[in-house]
C-alpha cells in the first residue's frame, strides 16, 4: 500500500495532467480482538501477528493488555497509535489508583477510554478497542 494516494484529472484546455497527492501517515497493521461475557466470567481473545499488507512483521505480539485485575483492554488497529495509547491509559490509570487508593472498575475503564478517544477526534488514534472484564458485581461485561 502507499504511503499517498494518487489522483489524476484532465480538464478541457491543459495540456498535462494535474496530479493531486495526499499524505497517509497510518499503516493498518491488522488484528483481531473478541470478548464474551457471561454471567460471572468475560473471555478475551486475539491473534499475535503484527503485518502490513503482505508483510509479517512479528509473530509475537499479544493485542490484550491487563489494565486491572478485573480488567482488560484489547487493542488493534495501527501499531503506534496502539502504543501510545495503552502508554496514556497506563498513566491514567496510574494517576486515578493514587488518586482514589483502588483499581479502576471495567465501567470506569471504558468511559476513560471513550473520553481519550473524544479528545482526539480531529487527529484520531488508528485503533479499534474493547474493554472487559468483571464488574464491581461480580458480572462479566464487555464494552
Amino acid at each position: 500500500k502507499q504511503w499517498y494516494q494518487r489522483r489524476v484529472a484532465i480538464t478541457a484546455g491543459q495540456t498535462h495532467p494535474t496530479v493531486q497527492h495526499r499524505f497517509f501517515p497510518y499503516a493498518q497493521n491488522g488484528g483481531t480482538v473478541v470478548a464474551v461475557a457471561g454471567e460471572d466470567f468475560s473471555v478475551v481473545g486475539c491473534d499475535t501477528r503484527l503485518s502490513e499488507g503482505y508483510s509479517i512483521l512479528s509473530r509475537d505480539v499479544s493485542k490484550v493488555r491487563k489494565m486491572t485485575k478485573s480488567g482488560l483492554l484489547g487493542c488493534v488497529g495501527f501499531h503506534g497509535d496502539v502504543l501510545t495509547l495503552t502508554k496514556m491509559l497506563d498513566a491514567k490509570m496510574k494517576q486515578y489508583k493514587h488518586t482514589h487508593g483502588k483499581d479502576m472498575s471495567c465501567e470506569a475503564m471504558a468511559q476513560m477510554l471513550s473520553s481519550t478517544l473524544y479528545y482526539r477526534r480531529f487527529f484520531p488514534y488508528w485503533v479499534y478497542n474493547m474493554v472487559a472484564g468483571i464488574d464491581n458485581n461480580g458480572k462479566g461485561c464487555v464494552f
